[in-house]
């Protein structure tokens, strides 16, 4: 069971934000990224910073590296982008091993060897071909697809011995088993979204995730107003409502709690908020 309880205050923790993506906790403050305004931002004792930015590039998740960089999924730009802790460009991945491009490079976990694992998602409509994937990046190396035919790839995180990932367009989480030297084994369901209540909107599914230290997940579940529960079995806890109806993503804070990234409308400017549940 998850340490969080069903009556936690969610509070605005920062607003406003344009379509808010990929909290991550760094250097004692919150990195995240404005899709819409092509910046990554750095939120330190209530102070904004753009950190980078690059027009059209359509940033959806921001994630530091054990050896101090920065990795970007710059959606838009079709691009996974490494950055040195300035905000200076070090590295661009536009393409796999195989020289195909990456459609559309949207979340990402990185080991503690260094390896990135981040999905591509596809075109983001419900009856586009299941294009997503996942992928890997070996220290030193070029991106490989270790998993295809997803529909609509988004949200990733990393377990101890398991790789999850969301597939937005089925409502559903899958899991990876990892074997020693990293290598992905086949997914299978580990949570089924489509059996909680909310909206049945087109746009409904699992964006970003999250592990607790038990093993629990969370899931933004998007276009739903909530975020999605479920015990280390992949079992359905109750969800925690949300004040903006569509969450994108969630990290765990040091301090305690959980962020999640969320805007109101699907429309422009998307304009929404960082939310904090729990520990303050």
């Amino acid at each position: 069971m998850s340490a969080l309880a069903q009556d936690l205050e969610v509070a605005e923790l920062h607003a406003p934000v344009h379509y808010p993506e990929g909290p991550c906790p760094w250097r004692g403050g919150l990195l995240f990224v404005e899709y819409t305004r092509d910046a990554l931002v750095f939120l330190h004792e209530g102070v904004t910073r753009d950190l980078w930015s690059e027009p059209g590039c359509g940033p959806s998740a921001v994630q530091a590296a054990p050896d101090g960089t920065l990795w970007v999924c710059a959606y838009e730009a079709r691009a996974l982008v490494q950055l040195d802790p300035q905000g200076h460009e070090l590295t661009r991945h536009v393409a796999d091993r195989a020289g195909r491009p990456l459609p559309g490079p949207n979340d990402l976990a990185i080991a503690a060897d260094g390896t990135v694992y981040f999905t591509v998602s596809g075109e983001f409509e419900p009856e586009a071909p299941a294009e997503g994937a996942v992928c890997r990046l070996r220290p030193g190396g070029v991106p490989e697809r270790v998993a295809r035919g997803l529909h609509y790839a988004n949200g990733i995180a990393l377990g101890s011995a398991a790789l999850y990932a969301t597939e937005h367009f089925r409502d559903r989480v899958l899991r990876f088993p990892l074997g020693p030297g990293g290598e992905v084994g086949p997914g299978e369901v580990h949570a089924d979204l489509s059996r909680l209540a909310g909206p049945r909107s087109p746009l409904r599914g699992p964006d970003g995730i999250a592990l607790g230290p038990a093993g629990e997940l969370y899931a933004a579940h998007f276009a739903c107003g909530q975020l999605a529960r479920f015990d280390p079995r992949g079992e359905p806890l109750a969800p925690i409502a949300l004040p903006l109806q569509f969450p994108t993503n969630v990290a765990l804070l040091p301090e305690g709690g959980l962020v999640v990234t969320a805007f109101a409308a699907d429309a422009a400017p998307h304009l929404g908020a960082l939310l904090r549940i729990g520990a303050s």
